[in-house]
């Protein structure tokens, strides 16, 4: 079944809205001591209703109101656009669209004759994500790229980054997921290098919405995770609410139906104190997602309905018309109902079509499909479902496919030069701090000569800056050294040999016309490049992310070798997997030794274990293989692979940086190879 959309607003300013909530306390009682009706209250009103938008739109009303009557008493004509912009917002926080609108539209004029560029982004801004919910996506996307363009023009880098995550919003919404992918990426890095945190959430969640549509569920997990720390972070309850209903999703799409319903419950919670009825009703939609696929049908066509009534009172087509189509799914399983259910599919079709959406028309003719075929009319059933495949080609092709991964290549790309970048300016750090020292020695020694009498205050200014000096020394060079070691761990990951070795493989299998084990061996390879890719961004990720991308390298090279070995992965039940954070791939070079000095040569089949242990503070990380093994003496040169040796240097600069403690050690056994390696426990939460 289609999800129901969940939608994270990344709308006006979000940095600035988010650091208002964090002081609305503090805001509210600056307007109390400040009782006389000037520039400085009305700026109060207008923060405090800026402030309440994601929190409390109705009383964020209220504060927009008296904001209004202040500004015209005023006849601060900036003033009342704000008042007036702030108002629009939240309404539609409300979901009362047509109130927003004609009010952002006043709004619009006075900033026009104002000139003011800043208003004016931000109420059309307002006014493209209404026209997105609404379903009115062409206009949508004529708004955000006037935007884009008003933002490029002064280069206001967060208004850029708001029209670009939009831009990506309103492409996924059309089943453009190559241009939705290439717009979510680029809010992703330009929120990166801007280092605006807020804002990053809403792109990291858009990403993830589309790589859920494209049927990456990992990778869409991971973005969802990310952008919920932020908002709890941050303290965007909106952001919270949409993020957990997302992972809801994510156990739902994974069957795991009562993981499923506690996200749901929990963001239905949340959402209901935002006073924000569009994301409840995405969640109620869910939660009737979750019976569906339980067959408790009555409960869910409960949930439906209930969902339907509010996104129809919204005006959000395109739910609508996802609602519509799973009620018609529904009442199709029941005999008596038939007639409800042709009523709903069609109605699904009829506003899929009208709004443009592809995704909703390709649902929508599928369960057609199926309604004519539990009625035994086969022609009608074959005709729908051949509609719905030519849709589904137009959206998954080949090319899409192509295009997608060149924009995740360029992306990674991009940050690997900003990491290059970075290094050879802290190495100009290093010769800048050489020769200033070199400066500061030459005067102190003239300054000793010429004025003696001040020599005691001379050696203790001197001692303090050459102390500095030699401390920024040492801190660019344990930086430059961590940057170049974890350039050296990413190349060890993306071995070469293995990468060579894989290409090999598939081209072998094509010309050998194994077509299916040629595309199952190129999208295990490319996820896992993926992987290693995204998870080389980050000094610790989840042990569970770390493990998975462990076994899917352990799958190819067993697949490769025939099925040469047999391996097993051991956590204990005191570890919480989730939680639990690594540096990642640390244990790869011990297994990829394992499999090409112990397995490969082995006579018979071998066997790979990984074991996690937690030992106090401790955890404690094993590999052991039955392979050939090797002699003591050569451990240390001979078969102490490049990645081992980066390892080492790896846990070296972990010790520098935490004195944690960190160690690793590869010994012979009587057969085979056992390596260990000890890390601080490291808890995300």
């Amino acid at each position: 079944m289609k999800k129901i959309l969940l939608l994270l607003l990344i709308c006006i300013a979000a940095a600035h809205v988010h650091a208002q909530q964090k002081n609305l306390d503090s805001l509210l009682n600056e307007l109390k001591k400040h009782s006389q009706e000037d520039t400085v209250r009305l700026n109060l009103l207008h923060n405090i209703s800026v402030a309440y938008q994601s929190v409390n739109p109705t009383e964020g009303i209220n504060r927009c109101n008296e904001g209004i009557n202040l500004a015209r008493k005023l006849k601060n004509k900036t003033g009342l656009g704000n008042a007036l912009s702030s108002k629009g917002i939240n309404y539609l926080n409300k979901g009362e669209y047509d109130s927003s609108l004609l009010i952002l539209k006043t709004a619009l004029q006075i900033f026009e004759k104002e000139n003011y560029e800043h208003g004016m982004f931000s109420v059309l801004n307002t006014i493209g994500v209404i026209q997105y919910y609404t379903a009115n996506y062409a206009e949508a996307l004529n708004t955000h790229s006037k935007n884009l363009r008003m933002a490029e023009r002064v280069y206001d880098t967060g208004q850029v980054i708001v029209a670009v995550a939009n831009l990506g919003l309103v492409n996924r919404a059309l089943s453009n997921y190559t241009e939705a992918l290439e717009y979510d990426l680029k809010a992703i890095n330009l929120t990166e290098k801007a280092n605006i945190i807020p804002p990053l959430s809403s792109a990291l969640a858009e990403a993830g919405f589309t790589y859920r549509e494209l049927k990456e569920t990992e990778k869409a997990q991971q973005y969802f995770q990310k952008s919920l720390n932020i908002c709890i972070q941050t303290g965007n309850k909106q952001g919270v609410a949409t993020m957990l209903a997302a992972l809801g999703q994510i156990s739902a799409d994974k069957k795991d139906y009562q993981q499923a319903f506690s996200y749901y419950q929990r963001a239905l919670s949340v959402s209901k104190n935002t006073g924000n009825i569009q994301t409840a009703a995405a969640i109620l939609g869910n939660i009737g997602n979750v019976y569906k696929s339980i067959a408790n049908y009555p409960t869910a066509i409960d949930y439906y309905k209930k969902a339907l009534i509010q996104f129809q009172k919204l005006g959000d087509k395109n739910n609508a018309a996802n609602t519509s189509g799973e009620l018609g799914n529904i009442y199709t399983l029941i005999p008596q109902e038939h007639k409800q259910a042709l009523s709903y599919l069609q109605q699904s079709l009829a506003v899929a079509k009208e709004i443009g959406s592809l995704d909703r028309q390709e649902t929508a003719l599928n369960y057609l499909s199926n309604f004519y075929k539990q009625q035994k009319n086969y022609q009608q059933a074959l005709s729908y479902n051949n509609q719905a495949k030519i849709i589904q080609d137009s959206i998954f092709n080949d090319n899409t496919k192509t295009n997608i991964t060149r924009l995740e290549m360029q992306y990674q790309f991009a940050k690997t030069q900003d990491s290059t970048k970075a290094i050879t300016d802290k190495q100009q750090a290093l010769a800048k701090a050489e020769i200033q020292k070199q400066h500061v020695t030459e005067n102190a020694t003239m300054a000793g000569a010429a004025f003696l009498i001040l020599a005691g205050i001379g050696s203790f200014v001197f001692y303090k800056r050459n102390r500095d000096i030699r401390t920024q020394k040492n801190e660019a060079e344990l930086q430059a050294q961590v940057s170049d070691t974890e350039m050296k761990a990413l190349r060890a990951q993306m071995n070469p040999h293995f990468i060579f070795n894989s290409l090999n493989s598939i081209a072998n299998y094509i010309r050998n016309n194994q077509t299916k084990i040629a595309a199952d061996f190129t999208d295990n390879f490319a996820w896992l490049m993926r992987i290693v890719l995204e998870n080389s961004e980050y000094k610790d990720i989840p042990l569970a992310d770390d493990l998975k991308a462990l076994e899917l390298y352990m799958q190819l090279e067993r697949f490769r070798l025939q099925n040469k070995f047999d391996y097993h992965i051991q956590v204990d039940e005191s570890i919480d997997r989730e939680n639990t954070l690594v540096p990642p791939l640390m244990l790869q070079p011990f297994v990829e030794n394992s499999i090409w000095h112990g397995m490969a040569e082995k006579e018979g089949k071998g066997h790979i274990t990984i074991h996690i242990k937690l030992e106090g503070d401790m955890l404690r990380c094993i590999v052991e293989d039955d392979g050939d093994g090797i002699n003591e003496p050569a451990i240390s040169e001979e078969k102490k692979s490049l990645g081992i040796k980066i390892t080492k240097a790896r846990i070296d600069i972990l010790n520098k940086l935490k004195n944690a403690g960190a160690s690793m050690s590869v010994s012979s056994k009587k057969t085979g190879v056992r390596a260990e390696v000890k890390l601080p426990l490291e808890l995300s939460f």
